[in-house]
């Protein structure tokens, strides 16, 4: 749930991210993986502006829906640059 959100936050907010790093580089590679496996549920939240059911946390479900809008324009381009 936690790398999810992350992975979500890292698209909403891609214009800020930076860098991206971690002490082993076995986290970035998990994280890769995970994007690959989840991005298209990814994109529907991008698109809907709703959190996934995967993620069950009470209190990160509220955290994530003060972020999370719905951005149709985001969601395709994230769509167009995955799907190739």
């Amino acid at each position: 749930q936690s790398l999810y959100c992350h992975l979500l936050c890292g698209l909403i907010f891609r214009d800020e991210v930076q860098v991206v790093s971690s002490p082993f580089a076995h986290s970035l590679v998990h994280a890769f993986r995970t994007f690959e496996q989840v991005w298209e549920e990814l994109v529907v939240d991008i698109r809907e502006g709703v959190l996934s059911n995967r993620v069950t946390v009470p209190s990160i479900r509220l955290a994530m829906s003060k972020l999370l809008k719905p951005d149709p324009e985001l969601a395709d381009m994230i769509y167009s640059k995955c799907s190739r």
